[in-house]
């Protein structure tokens, strides 16, 4: 499962983690109104509880979007996985999903406040993370969830280098969260936050990385990110995006 939030216009959290039930395993990324700022992973024995809490919310019944309709308010995207692959997702806008699933990730954040994790001091920046991640094809534009994105983040940190020559469908854009953490919070400039890369290229499976030190470099994460997960958004012109 994956879980992340991001923010509000006032003190929401912004995180994101991902919890592994079977291997009992977390990682943890804190950005923003958290206890644990930063990344950090470790082996968690005890996940029964927050395993059945999300079990009792019955995901696989609910919508994939849920929306009150006001304005500034946080989104919290979760993703199921099973077998490696994203099979459910659901969007819950301003706490308008059940009261289950409000209560399952209620329960999660001062769980991880309170479970021992340890802080990853050193993080593999080949590929940086970001809150969101723009697959761009001609004209048309697919934007991931911020789940989606971290999932996906994920996935290119433990991918394997590879030779292979493959005929890239897509290009990749990368964001921070400017909706409600402005970029002059950051204290640095735009440029230097956004990437030490000039490109990436992808097919959905392999992932070539132009460097600005002019290295380039191609990540396979195994699979077609695109066509095989259950994933949030489709295409659409760029001309229609608001």
């Amino acid at each position: 499962m994956v879980l992340s939030r991001t923010g509000c216009y006032g003190v929401c959290p912004i995180m994101d983690v991902s919890i592994n039930f079977e291997t009992k395993y977390i990682k943890y990324y804190g950005n923003k109104y958290l206890v644990k700022k930063g990344f950090y992973e470790g082996d968690v024995l005890d996940l029964d509880e927050v395993e059945k809490l999300f079990a009792q919310t019955r995901w696989d019944t609910l919508n994939n979007h849920y929306d009150h309709g006001s304005d500034d308010d946080e989104t919290v995207s979760i993703l199921f996985i099973k077998n490696g692959k994203i099979i459910k997702f659901i969007d819950d806008y301003g706490g308008s999903a059940s009261i289950q699933m409000r209560w399952a990730y209620a329960y999660l954040l001062p769980f991880i406040n309170n479970t021992p994790l340890t802080k990853v001091d050193k993080v593999n920046d080949i590929y940086p993370k970001r809150d969101y991640y723009t697959f761009n094809r001609g004209d048309s534009t697919l934007r991931l969830t911020k789940a989606e994105g971290y999932f996906l983040y994920l996935q290119l940190q433990e991918a394997k280098t590879t030779n292979k020559a493959f005929k890239p469908k897509y290009s990749i854009e990368l964001a921070r969260n400017y909706t409600y953490f402005p970029r002059h919070i950051f204290g640095e400039s735009y440029e230097k936050m956004i990437k030490n890369f000039d490109k990436v290229e992808t097919d959905g499976r392999y992932y070539k990385i132009f460097f600005k030190n002019g290295q380039i470099m191609t990540y396979d994460i195994g699979y077609n990110y695109i066509t095989e997960n259950n994933i949030s958004g489709l295409f659409y012109k760029k001309e229609n995006e608001y």
